[in-house]
């Protein structure tokens, strides 16, 4: 839900052009949420007054300090760099211990209105304006009598305008003939090939352009420096972004390349973006993204979420939820839990994953259905590189919306609430906006609209790629802040995880070719079968059935109990010196007797495979047919 422009305009008592000059982010003083500071340089006044020209201070709520990160969705996020219009509020956070006046944007993110500077437009989450000029100034502020008064020159908008003028009358223009293909995934590494011609040798302060999937492409967002794979003149090869330069994903539409120096061209088709997966912005000085891991944390190998007493108070509330939790559970496998109550309605950086209505206190911004935050974490892993994974996602809905918590269909005016509980329960899961009607993760729910299945295409498929290459991660990770392995089910005891683990670790199974008791397969399918009536196996391990599958062993593995560690085997299995006759070369060991007591010492001739320090390990086996014992009797060549 947006706000209408003359709405925007009276809530707002300071409206400004500036540019943002920094942005630093900083933990409020309980160290339970981030924030980040930004200095802005004011060209211009449309509403109110300002001290400070060249110092302002604006506050935007989540941020990156260290290793941690807070991603709000729904939040505006300033880059230094950027220019627009701002309307502006006092910051209503306690705790923020700023010097001075600080302030916050209307409406969060639609309280910006954020220049293009390479094409001379602007546009914000509502509308787009193709020039910025007088009548653009006079549209901020329909209802307001005062003209806008300059406060210094702006020469960046400046040069903007002169080279729109310079590029109508014949500048050189980029021409895309094609994009291939036409349609794929961002966030993923998924790669696109633009074809076309005079893009440039190469790209210099070129760029590629995509639709901004969160204001349903009014507008660009260009991608991280190192998405970029090949720029030619004719051909550019560049990584579909789900976190961009502004920090917004790729959306479906056209494709634009500016080249260096050049006029901006547009894609003669749109490109579609299935699904996007969230990912995180490095801190290096030319930025990366991650894809990050969940983090299993109630013990089950998942995240368990906690209803607020404000929304649990709502039994059709927390019921819808249920639901809408239900279905991501049922069609991505997604391993989420509901849990005992949470203990207050704070939504804050606390370990645990809450879901509640927003407060008069900390009201969500105006226009905004409900909101979903990451709390991501950092570590190192072994190649001293980070890896991100999500400790915790709480979740707050608007108390001033008109939900409809059903189960019947919203109509009318009503907001279906399960329908916003879904998308912001994918945001969770970490997929981004989609401008993509009838799915899940489209950027915007209107008045009377019923989206509760998720699109098997699109929902479905990007949840089930987030858990197949990311998720879950252990617990541990979070605790002690090293990375470890994707969490897995316990391996079997019969295998364990590698031949030398039964040997240093008591407990453990030993692996098969350790336990003794196979024999070599007889040639003759004669001489097999009187083998396998009397139980014995041939060299490939256990008998197979005709689908394939082993069948289990006829005696059971041997496990070392416990104590201090048994000495390891000798190095590559070789064999010990003879002391009897001679096996086939790569033969496996014959049995033991079953009757033969461990303390007695082993037969000549038997076990040599594994050396004499390994025979406490060998396990009894059937007795030996006479013709073997026979053969084993006759002196042969030692082994060398």
């Amino acid at each position: 839900m947006r706000s209408a422009p003359a709405a925007r305009a009276a809530g707002a008592p300071l409206i400004l052009e500036a540019q943002v000059l920094t942005a630093q982010s900083f933990w409020d003083g309980g160290h339970r949420h981030l924030f980040t500071r930004h200095r802005l340089r004011v060209f211009s006044l449309l509403k109110g007054s300002v001290a400070d020209t060249a110092g302002l201070v604006v506050v935007t709520e989540g941020g990156q300090l260290g290793l941690d990160q807070q991603v709000l969705t729904n939040t505006l996020r300033l880059a230094p760099g950027q220019q627009g219009v701002l309307f502006l509020t006092p910051a209503p956070w306690p705790g923020l211990d700023l010097a001075g006046p600080t302030y916050a944007a209307y409406g969060s993110t639609q309280g910006f209105v954020a220049y293009d500077l390479a094409h001379a437009t602007a546009a914000d989450p509502v509308r787009a304006y193709p020039a910025i000029d007088a009548a653009f100034y006079q549209s901020l502020d329909p209802q307001g009598a005062r003209v806008r008064h300059t406060l210094q020159p702006n020469p960046a908008l400046a040069a903007a305008q002169r080279h729109q003028l310079a590029a109508a009358k014949g500048t050189a223009v980029a021409t895309i003939s094609g994009i291939q293909p036409a349609q794929l995934t961002a966030g993923t590494g998924a790669v696109l090939t633009i074809r076309g011609s005079g893009f440039g040798e190469a790209r210099g302060a070129g760029f590629v352009e995509f639709a901004n999937a969160d204001d349903g492409g009014r507008t660009f967002e260009q991608p991280l420096a190192a998405d970029y794979l090949a720029w030619a003149d004719g051909v550019i090869q560049v990584r579909v972004p789900s976190t961009g330069v502004g920090g917004h994903p790729a959306g479906s539409g056209l494709v634009r390349v500016t080249p260096d120096g050049g006029t901006v061209g547009a894609s003669p088709q749109l490109l579609t973006v299935v699904y996007a997966l969230s990912n995180v912005k490095s801190t290096d000085a030319v930025p990366t993204v991650q894809r990050p891991n969940h983090v299993a944390t109630n013990g089950l190998g998942g995240l368990t979420f906690r209803l607020a007493p404000n929304f649990g108070d709502n039994a059709a509330a927390g019921a819808a939820w249920q639901r809408a939790l239900a279905n991501w559970r049922c069609q991505t496998g997604m391993n989420w839990a509901l849990g005992d109550a949470a203990p207050s309605n704070d939504i804050a950086s606390d370990g645990r994953s809450t879901v509640a209505f927003d407060l008069a206190s900390a009201a969500l911004p105006a226009g905004v259905l409900g909101r979903t935050t990451s709390y991501y974490q950092g570590c190192f892993a072994a190649d001293r590189s980070v890896v991100f994974y999500v400790g915790e996602v709480d979740m707050q809905f608007s108390t001033a919306a008109a939900f409809q918590f059903g189960p019947a269909l919203a109509v009318g005016l009503a907001i279906d609430f399960e329908t916003v509980a879904v998308h912001e329960l994918g945001h969770a899961q970490q997929l981004s906006h989609l401008i993509r009607p009838g799915a899940i993760m489209h950027y915007a729910v209107a008045r009377g609209q019923n989206s509760r299945r998720l699109a098997p295409e699109s929902d479905v498929a990007g949840g089930r790629q987030v858990l197949r290459t990311r998720s879950f991660r252990t617990a541990a990770a979070a605790g002690r802040r090293c990375c470890r392995p994707r969490s897995r089910p316990s391996a079997p005891p019969w295998k364990p995880a590698g031949p030398r683990a039964a040997l240093d670790h008591p407990g453990r199974v030993l692996p098969r070719r350790l336990r003794g008791g196979a024999q070599r397969r007889p040639r003759h399918r004669r001489g097999h079968r009187r083998l396998a009536a009397r139980g014995h196996r041939g060299a490939g391990g256990p008998r197979r059935h005709l689908s394939g599958n082993r069948r289990p062993a006829r005696h059971p593995p041997r496990v070392l109990p416990p104590g201090p560690a048994a000495p390891r085997r000798h190095p590559r299995l070789r064999r010990a010196p003879a002391r009897g006759p001679r096996r086939r070369p790569g033969s496996r060991p014959v049995p033991e007797p079953r009757h033969r007591h461990p303390a007695q010492p082993p037969v000549p001739g038997r076990g040599q495979r594994y050396g004499p320090h390994l025979q406490h390990l060998r396990r009894v086996g059937p007795p030996l047919p006479a013709s073997r014992r026979r053969r084993a009797a006759r002196p042969q060549r030692a082994d060398v």
